[in-house]
């Protein structure tokens, strides 16, 4: 008899959905998500399905379908974090199966640390903050920066490096940077990042390269509404930058900045505030009511560097 070769695929869920890569290799999801699983909330499968004559979009609703009816029979419980679901492709004669398994609990990684972006935009009257809504807890269905984990993978990602990839994320928007980005991702002190901003042109076709600098801010602990059960915390530092947007003369209002900001990854719509009197000092409390504690440190911080370096 020959032996059957099988390969492993991986399916990362958050919040009831599958990650864009889909059923992929795990080197596919190295740099992006660890498949970390809780042991004890494991649920092992002999579940099979024939999948030979069915397209990948097929083959993923089967599982996404057997996973979610698991769920609503109370057969297992999601994870906060998300869920990994891991499978074997394999053939026997002309035939190809799927095999469902492992269905485990993501578990969070420990000790975890954070990087935030204050996206600020200005033309020749208005100064507006672009956030996020967060969908998930802490902090949930309020305004946040945007942020995300520093991955730890084949290196530690910087927090810098990590910015260029959650503004793509969270909110669709490109800022790439000017330098070797190689470098960049484990350059942990850099101050002052040189960024091209992309996706402004569909306001005005002359604003398609905008050059500007993500700055750093500072590095803070979290606060307590970070702390998890077990006495750890979901995120332990934070570390904050910020960049301004000079449009110029361009109308600028949110129906204008909708056209280049567009919620993704755990964001449950983008946020926009126009700051302009608060960064100006005619109203104090026109400032974002963050849902975590710790970001309004950060926006405050991000205000006094970019009045003190554009003369706002």
């Amino acid at each position: 008899m020959s032996e059957i070769k099988s390969n492993v695929l991986w399916l990362y869920i958050m919040n009831g959905e599958p990650h864009p890569l889909g059923l992929n290799s795990i080197s596919k999801y190295k740099d992006i998500l660890s498949p970390i699983i809780e042991t004890k909330f494991t649920t092992y499968s002999t579940k099979t399905w024939n999948i030979s004559n069915k397209t990948k979009d097929e083959v993923q609703k089967s599982v996404m379908d057997y996973y979610k009816n698991l769920i609503v029979e109370k057969n297992y419980y999601p994870s906060q974090y998300g869920d990994w679901i891991k499978c074997s492709e394999f053939k026997i004669k002309k035939e190809k199966f799927l095999n469902l398994d492992v269905i485990g609990q993501s578990s969070w990684l420990k000790a975890t640390l954070a990087a935030d972006l204050g996206i600020f935009v200005t033309n020749d009257e208005k100064i507006f903050f672009i956030g996020i809504v967060r969908k998930n807890k802490p902090g949930k269905g309020k305004p946040a920066l945007i942020g995300g984990i520093m991955n730890a993978g084949s290196v530690l990602d910087s927090a810098a490096y990590t910015m260029l990839k959650e503004t793509k994320e969270e909110a669709n928007f490109t800022m790439r940077y000017l330098g070797n980005l190689k470098k960049l991702r484990e350059n942990y002190t850099i101050s002052r990042i040189s960024v091209q901003i992309k996706g402004f042109d569909v306001l005005d076709s002359e604003l398609g390269d905008i050059k500007t600098y993500m700055h750093y801010i500072t590095t803070i602990p979290t606060t307590k509404q970070e702390n998890l059960d077990d006495g750890t915390k979901r995120v332990y530092t934070a570390t904050a930058f910020a960049v301004l947007i000079d449009i110029g003369g361009t109308s600028l209002d949110k129906k204008q900045l909708q056209k280049v900001f567009e919620a993704g990854d755990d964001a449950a719509k983008m946020y926009y505030l126009d700051v302009t009197d608060f960064i100006r000092g005619k109203n104090k409390k026109n400032y974002p009511n963050f849902g975590l504690k710790h970001h309004i440190g950060l926006f405050k911080k991000m205000v006094v560097l970019l009045k003190k370096k554009y003369s706002l």
